[in-house]
């Protein structure tokens, strides 16, 4: 059962990111409507929590923290990575932080939860960070980065692996409210910051792009949220329900091989030499993991 679960999240993942994609082709034009995005993902977040909480939106000071918490994580996630942005490329930033979300959940889960792992598992893990380092190894003509390059990537390398951390230790708290409740908070207490930063006009206004988009690119945006919002409420349950070292070992892999596929199906991107390496080293991986 639980391996059903891991595969439906993978293809909520995916389907999210393709969405995701999809309404970036659509505002392609419309210079603010990143901005306009995640204020469209903040609302309805909160209307889909909310919902799902069956509107019994009572919160006790344990989960209170938990939501100041992730909502600091989310936002120092937003903000490093705008920063790293300025010194570093996006093939570093992008390794750092997958490179967190693999690393940190599986030392955690050996050195302090004690969970066991075998010479396969151990053989898994180091070919995840093969597929994740990999590309940064591989790149031509790449420059130095400079101190604030490897401050801003190591931030994001650390938030990565620290939501799923905050994730475990929440599932494992007693006294706290369900993850509806932790979520519905959280975008509650993050809506001030994507305020701010939507409402930071560039030429043209805040409510010109809202109305520069179609209901179509609306949808596509609303459907990804939803998508999304249920895939994080899966992965909670499921990081709750057994070891980080299995989580790390099986959902990174899962998730790579349905993303790349689902944007070969549906976006018609090719399987490049280094795309097919990461597919077949990932289902290596998974094999390992199951041995």
């Amino acid at each position: 059962m639980i391996y059903l679960l891991f595969v439906l999240l993978a293809l909520m993942s995916a389907t999210a990111k393709m969405l995701q994609k999809q309404f970036t082709n659509l505002s392609r034009n419309v210079e603010q409507a990143k901005n306009v995005y995640m204020l469209v993902v903040s609302l309805i977040a909160m209307v889909f929590f909310a919902s799902m909480a069956g509107w019994d939106l009572r919160i006790n000071g344990l989960t209170f923290v938990y939501a100041v918490l992730l909502a600091v994580l989310s936002i120092l996630a937003n903000l490093m990575l705008l920063k790293a942005m300025d010194y570093a490329d996006i093939v570093t930033i992008s390794v750092y932080a997958s490179a967190g979300a693999i690393v940190i959940p599986f030392l955690f889960g050996v050195l302090f939860f004690k969970e066991e792992v075998s010479i396969c598992k151990i053989i898994s893990f180091f070919l995840l960070l093969l597929i994740v380092i990999l590309p940064l190894l591989k790149r031509e003509g790449k420059e130095r980065m400079n101190f604030f390059g490897y401050f801003y990537s190591m931030m994001l390398f650390l938030e990565a692996g620290g939501s799923v951390m905050l994730i475990k230790f929440y599932s494992r708290a007693e006294s706290v409210m369900n993850n509806n409740v932790l979520c519905f908070w959280a975008n509650v207490l993050m809506l001030p910051f994507v305020l701010v930063m939507a409402l930071k006009t560039e030429r043209h206004s805040l409510l010109y792009s809202i109305k520069q988009l179609s209901r179509s690119t609306y949808a596509v945006a609303a459907l990804s949220v939803v998508v999304s919002n249920a895939s994080t409420l899966l992965s909670m349950y499921v990081v709750g329900k057994i070891n980080l070292t299995v989580y790390t070992l099986l959902q990174n892999p899962l998730s790579l091989i349905l993303t790349a596929l689902c944007s070969w199906l549906f976006f018609k991107e090719k399987i490049n030499r280094q795309v097919a390496f990461n597919i077949v080293v990932s289902m290596i991986a998974l094999l390992l993991n199951n041995i």
